[in-house]
């Protein structure tokens, strides 16, 4: 099951579609008990990042807990272009940005074979 980071700790973030949560993710310490993402930059926020009463992110977008279709698109990623790509890879304003930090976290192994080689078709042909 997908794991994220909080964008403003160092709180994991289960993506679980396992009814009741993910039983592995209890430590309350390690683990967000509930999350939002901004529906402008698409960060992830734990409850004590962005408590409830908190609506918007510091980039102006709202925060939103993830409806069903989110959470399933989250899941399973569908990459189709530049904008559907993770922040990390969308953000820097160059195609050379772009691929120099995709080549960094391929070196690092955060992504595979697979994503890696999406991620930079999607990237050479913006």
């Amino acid at each position: 099951m997908p794991v994220f980071r909080c964008s403003a700790c160092p709180r994991l973030i289960s993506l679980s579609i396992i009814p009741g949560g993910n039983p592995a993710a209890q430590d309350t310490d390690v683990w967000a008990e509930n999350w939002r993402r901004c529906d402008a930059c698409k960060n992830l926020f734990c409850e004590r990042c962005a408590p409830p009463g908190e609506e918007h992110c510091s980039c102006g977008g709202t925060l939103r807990e993830p409806d069903d279709e989110t959470r399933m698109r989250m899941y399973f990623p569908v990459y189709e272009s530049l904008e559907d790509l993770p922040p990390v890879l969308s953000r820097p304003p160059t195609k050379e940005a772009r691929l120099g930090k995709l080549e960094e976290l391929w070196e690092k192994g955060i992504y595979g074979k697979g994503e890696y080689e999406t991620f930079k078709y999607i990237i050479e042909a913006s």
